[in-house]
């Protein structure tokens, strides 16, 4: 009955996942951990382990993961069917886990068998599965929970071979994903609630597990800094906020979001922190006192054990919160729930897991695509920033699916099909990939002088110049009339600082071919660089001619105008410009710059905050943003603008320094001066920031 029961469990994970099983890859981080990965792609062996297991992603150490993937596709090729079916069959591998966990901490089979259905079927977990890149959350998930077991069986049983088979589980935990920095303070909440006896030895068992687990979480930690900004009290109210929310969510889960924004103001009076800071101090108030009831405060310690190092102190983090996140610290929540629901009516128990079925199923079909999962983000959060930054990347990626850039035949033997699936790679990032294919289609036609022009882009995008212009001189010496080859070179030799002998090739590429716009495009750019401005608006103005919706052009032609004090001009060609490509973030920038310039701020704030909602990188003009708020006197703004600046890119001194001098001005000296020792930090030799820093303790100490 049992066996039959884990059975149908397992049936019910596989029906409520079964829509990821037709997903895509996603374009948010798929490629990085997968897909564009070339270390998923390269030849088994020592030197790929070497680069795998010295490799961090998105500044994560997850080499475990990463192996998974290149055995994959090794196994069964590149296919988002194999890579979600893999992620759903190992979510239900964890579920029987967590059935084992329960039973082996004392519950009774039909609360565990509940227990561990709660965690299978709960819609809080679709993230973790069905997003490939959260293949860490399996693999980690997947040897967590077995550490946990053997270690039990260690403690219970007293069988070494158990203690060392748990050591090397958590070992590999970590190895694929750092959540598993918390196994040791989990192993000694086993230790209790089994009840052994606090010892010298339940001490040093725990130490191999330090030993080994803690310098790798600190790859990722040294990664992925800077440290939390503790401001008294806004960092408690938003660690408080960000702990409830996961307990909220797990207990009314909807909507459930990719990405969810910070809750501002960060004050006592914002009733979101005054309800976290009440619940924190109430769910205390409730360990406390039911601290008799062992599973009760189990789950509790299990909890706040591993979510601790997710909690936030600042919004500097992308990610404040995040659905995954939540995925191994609710199996204490899960298996005390299944405890407590043990003895509830037949009718209601399958009415609860129903509707977690369905919930999980539905919100699976959210995760099948980009669009899909963006979309539904922005019907929920369509203030938050994030979600429009990356539904409207998403709308820059061409409308085939990444897969299908990799199901070509190897044998075909066509360099020119060779060469167009390098050209269709490179349009998705995908460098290495790029490479390979130009390399087999110059190795099947050594005459195709576009195969070397398509791989010196690949070296230059690279900064592998001397490579790049032997390709670009290859393909002259092939086809001497292809101006394309002479303005890739002349961009090289600039890139190099040849000034002299990039003007002479841009020059040799407008003579080869004058009717191509992009030619005169790179010349007048070349020329607005070195300060010829003339001669950069005549160049400007013939694109323009050849190609009158040439949005850049018109951008271009309208900065010049703004530097050249003509503001009707420029005010022309950038409203020409925007309405081209309105979600062209730079152009609204520009557009911005000229009304700032003569003082037209409200119109300035207009085009900035557009610029904001659809850039991939708003750190910058968030600034500016915050440069206008503080001319107009709107501080408090400011300081929002310069804030949310710092989320964006907590390595912008710039950020960090305007913020500082607008905490100065408004006499909140302590704040100004975190601030100003955060920019010592991040450039030591920064001159002005130790004049600033200096200033400020001088007016604290005068104050």
């Amino acid at each position: 009955m049992r066996r039959s029961s884990v059975i149908l469990l397992l049936a019910a994970i596989v029906l409520a996942y079964s829509p990821c099983l037709s997903a895509q890859y996603l374009h948010w981080d798929d490629g990085k951990h997968f897909f564009q990965n070339p270390v998923v792609f390269q030849p088994s062996g020592w030197p790929l382990l070497k680069e795998i297991f010295t490799q961090t992603i998105n500044g994560t150490y997850i080499p475990l993961t990463v192996l998974s993937f290149h055995i994959e596709h090794r196994l069964f090729g590149l296919h988002p069917l194999t890579t979600h079916a893999l992620n759903v069959l190992g979510h239900a591998g964890i579920v029987v886990l967590v059935y084992r966990l329960g039973m082996m901490i004392g519950l009774a089979a039909p609360a565990a068998l509940l227990g561990a259905a709660i965690f299978g079927l709960h819609p809080m977990h679709v993230e973790s599965v069905a997003w490939a890149t959260e293949r860490k959350d399996i693999v980690c998930g997947f040897f967590y929970v077995l550490a946990l077991l053997l270690y039990g069986d260690y403690v219970r049983a007293k069988k070494r071979a158990s203690y060392w088979i748990a050591l090397a589980c958590g070992v590999l935990s970590i190895l694929a994903k750092p959540m598993a920095v918390s196994l040791p303070w989990v192993l000694l909440l086993i230790d209790w609630f089994l009840r052994r006896p606090l010892n010298r030895t339940m001490l040093v068992d725990k130490l191999p597990f330090c030993a080994l687990i803690w310098p790798v979480a600190a790859i990722t930690f040294f990664k992925l800094g800077p440290n939390p900004q503790l401001v008294f009290p806004d960092s408690v109210l938003i660690y408080c906020w960000s702990m409830v929310f996961y307990l909220f969510k797990f207990l009314f889960p909807y909507p459930l979001l990719p990405v969810y924004a910070p809750r501002l103001p960060v004050l006592l009076t914002n009733p979101v922190y005054a309800w976290s800071l009440v619940t924190m101090i109430g769910l205390a108030i409730a360990g406390w006192a039911g601290r008799r009831h062992r599973l009760w405060v189990f789950a509790l310690l299990f909890f706040s054990g591993t979510i601790f190092f997710f909690g936030r102190f600042d919004f500097a983090d992308i990610n404040i919160v995040a659905d995954r996140f939540m995925y191994l610290p609710s199996v204490g929540i899960c298996l005390w729930l299944g405890h407590c629901a043990r003895k509830a009516p037949r009718f209601l128990i399958i009415l609860i897991l129903s509707a977690l079925s369905l919930a999980t199923f539905v919100q699976c079909r959210h995760w099948r695509d980009d669009s899909s999962l963006w979309q539904w983000a922005l019907r929920h959060e369509s203030h938050n920033s994030l979600v429009r930054k990356k539904l409207n990347a998403l709308l820059r990626q061409p409308a085939t699916n990444a897969i299908d850039y990799l199901r070509f035949d190897d044998k075909l033997g066509s360099a020119p099909a060779y060469n167009q699936r390098g050209v269709r790679l490179v349009t998705q990032g995908r460098m290495d990939l790029a490479e390979s294919d130009f390399n087999a289609a110059i190795n099947l036609n050594p005459q195709l002088a576009e195969a070397f022009i398509n791989r010196g882009g690949v070296f230059k995008h690279r900064k592998k110049y001397d490579r790049a212009l032997a390709d670009y001189e290859r393909a002259i010496a092939l086809d001497p009339q292809d101006s394309t080859a002479y303005l890739n070179k002349a961009l090289v030799l600039s890139a190099l600082g040849d000034e002299r002998q990039a003007k002479h090739f841009l020059d040799v590429a407008v003579a080869k071919n004058p009717a191509n716009a992009r030619n005169f495009f790179e010349r007048g750019t070349y020329f607005a660089s070195v300060n010829q401005q003339a001669a950069a608006q005549k160049d400007f103005e013939q694109v323009l001619k050849l190609d009158p919706a040439h949005a850049q052009a018109h951008h271009e032609v309208g900065m010049l105008a703004t530097f050249a004090s003509q503001p009707a001009l420029a005010l022309q060609h950038f409203n020409r410009a925007i309405k081209l490509a309105p979600a062209n973030d730079r152009f609204l920038n520009g557009r911005a710059l000229l009304f700032m310039k003569f003082g037209r701020y409200k119109d300035a704030l207009s085009d900035l905050s557009q610029a904001i909602q659809v850039s991939d990188e708003p750190s910058n003009t968030l600034i500016t943003r915050g440069d206008v708020h503080r001319v107009m006197g709107k501080i408090p703004q400011a300081i929002e603008d310069y804030t949310e600046s710092i989320r964006f890119n907590p390595s912008n001194r710039i950020a960090w320094t305007k913020r500082a001098k607008v905490y100065f001005d408004a006499g909140m000296y302590q704040q100004s001066l975190k601030d100003m020792d955060e920019v010592m930090r991040l450039d030591p030799a920064d001159a002005s920031a130790v004049q600033i820093h200096q200033q400020i303790k001088e007016r604290l100490k005068a104050k």
